[in-house]
């Protein structure tokens, strides 16, 4: 193995090529900058297949690294995707909460590498973007929480529990929805049979997979209804 120090990588933007600047021989430096080069060409490409970006085609390196490397103005816009689908709900929350909620949103789903817009479907169909709602079971807030399971991830983050009361704080009620879900990611392996479970409970789920009965899939058809719709609708 050999290692290299005090390189330098130099972009220049006037003919938009990124140089690798060592101190070597010019042969093996030529060889070394086609292999940067073409990596990052590589990575720029696998980027621009699964990230979802709607805007036109970027037509140099330079506004692909403006579009990504300026995070701060790139959480602004989506935040602000986000909201703009909240406001056009007619959800009755003031402007300043739908805000907030979608800023929530858009935090949590890239703290776990989610789809912000499968949140917003997660969210549209538990609760309709209403923190005060309640299921006759007695669910709570955004991504309808049951208090036994708020309460038990609010003690594993740390979060200060008042009761049920808690989960209408949409903040609170996001970070644990969001992580909920998941665990039941990871345990089942599978999104259809996380949401499943997230919908009536894994001890729920688990006595139906080993009885052989069949699953309702009802609710995964509407979130991901909605998700569709979030799409085509957006943003």
């Amino acid at each position: 193995m050999v290692l290299f120090f005090n390189f330098k990588i130099i972009f220049n933007r006037r003919d938009n090529m990124m140089y690798l600047k060592l101190p070597m021989k010019p042969g093996r430096a030529r060889f070394l900058r086609l292999a940067l080069f073409t990596s990052v060409i590589l990575t720029t490409i696998l980027i621009f297949s699964i990230a979802t970006i709607n805007d036109s085609v970027l037509t140099s390196i330079d506004s692909f690294l403006e579009r990504f490397v300026n995070t701060k103005n790139y959480s602004q816009d989506r935040t602000y995707e986000i909201y703009r689908y909240i406001i056009s709900l007619k959800t009755g929350l003031t402007a300043g909460e739908s805000w907030e909620i979608a800023a929530i949103i858009l935090k949590e789903s890239q703290l776990y590498g989610y789809d912000p817009e499968f949140i917003m479907a997660i969210i549209q169909t538990e609760s309709s973007f209403n923190p005060r709602a309640v299921s006759i079971v007695g669910a709570r807030g955004l991504m309808q929480i049951m208090p036994g399971t708020g309460k038990e991830i609010a003690s594993e983050f740390g979060m200060e529990w008042m009761g049920s009361e808690t989960l209408y704080d949409p903040e609170i009620n996001i970070k644990i929805g969001i992580y909920y879900l998941f665990e039941m990611i990871l345990k089942y392996k599978d999104v259809r049979l996380a949401l499943i479970a997230y919908n009536i409970g894994p001890g729920r789920v688990d006595r139906m997979i080993k009885e052989g009965a069949i699953l309702p899939s009802e609710y995964v058809f509407k979130v991901f209804g909605a998700y569709k719709e979030i799409e085509t609708t957006k943003m």
